[in-house]
């Protein structure tokens, strides 16, 4: 079930990023160059199409629904969260269709995709922070069994001090650039 939701989870990054050009150029062509949309979309479809984004983006979804099929029929035990992540699932398939087939006109779109991004936001957040994340299991694990003794000063030293628009913090070189 990891497997599924962690393939969702990236689907649903890209499938946010597409989306957002598309709400970028179909504004853009109306309010800003006062050009036709449709014109616009279609090109801001063939560079998609080119580069990729739409190619990943189908794939991602045929492995989500690969992962979801094989996972029918789950344990009792596991229940409550396979109807979760069947939830998750029907969401991620809505923003990965807006993302690779935009209709109807840009304010529904827009409301459409921004209620959907929400609530798959509050839903990651929710279920990324209730479960322990792998390598961070792992650290903690060999702290505790004695395997990694030096492990504080070890971190301790893997902290970098960077500067980001005036700000000062400490960049962990293990982690994604979260500041901490």
């Amino acid at each position: 079930m990891d497997s599924a939701f962690l393939t969702m989870f990236n689907g649903t990054k890209q499938a946010e990023s597409a989306c957002n050009n598309i709400h970028i150029v179909w504004y853009s062509a109306i309010f800003i160059t006062s050009s036709d949309f449709n014109n616009a979309l279609t090109k801001l479809e063939a560079t998609c199409e080119t580069d990729g984004t739409y190619s990943n983006l189908r794939e991602n979804k045929n492995k989500v629904t690969t992962l979801i099929t094989k996972l029918k029929n789950p344990s009792s035990a596991n229940k409550a969260e396979y109807n979760d992540l069947v939830d998750i699932y029907s969401k991620y398939i809505k923003i990965t269709d807006m993302a690779l087939s935009p209709t109807g006109s840009l304010q529904p779109y827009t409301d459409n995709f921004n209620s959907l991004d929400g609530d798959m936001s509050a839903v990651f957040q929710l279920t990324l922070y209730n479960k322990p994340v792998p390598s961070l299991e792992s650290r903690s694990l060999n702290y505790r069994n004695g395997r990694g003794k030096n492990y504080r000063k070890q971190k301790r030293n893997s902290l970098n001090p960077i500067k980001d628009k005036g700000r000062e913090g400490f960049q962990d070189s293990n982690s994604l650039g979260l500041f901490i």
